[in-house]
């Protein structure tokens, strides 16, 4: 089975797919069949730390996103996490259905991403 990291508009399964990843009010651990496993508040420790503090701790291999910064991408692939793009606006759920599906690949590269808010 399959865990997943996505950042979240809320803490409800039923959430969007927050669309900038560092910025996520929350961070919600699920696995391939949609159940909840865990959730985090999101907080300024949230862009790059959080990816290195959260994975050994809540198992995830993979990160659900409809966007993100190269600083995270990086500090995802230097451990191993792939990353998937999902739609903007699309639902928690349906963005694990579609990876179930499928239907997202994963990126392979940093290129073409940026940071998308007033973060730096």
């Amino acid at each position: 089975m399959e865990i997943f990291l996505v950042p979240a508009q809320i803490n409800d399964i039923n959430s969007k797919v927050d669309n900038h990843f560092g910025r996520s009010n929350w961070y919600l651990i699920v696995d391939s069949e949609g159940s909840l496993i865990d959730s985090i508040p999101g907080n300024q420790q949230s862009h790059h730390k959080g990816i290195y503090n959260w994975k050994n701790k809540l198992g995830f291999t993979k990160i659900l996103t409809s966007h993100m910064g190269p600083g995270a991408y990086d500090a995802a692939a230097y451990l191993g996490i792939d990353i998937y793009m999902v739609p903007p606006g699309e639902s928690l759920l349906d963005a694990v259905k579609k990876y179930n599906d499928g239907q997202l690949t994963a990126l392979s590269s940093s290129e073409g991403l940026n940071c998308g808010g007033n973060c730096h």
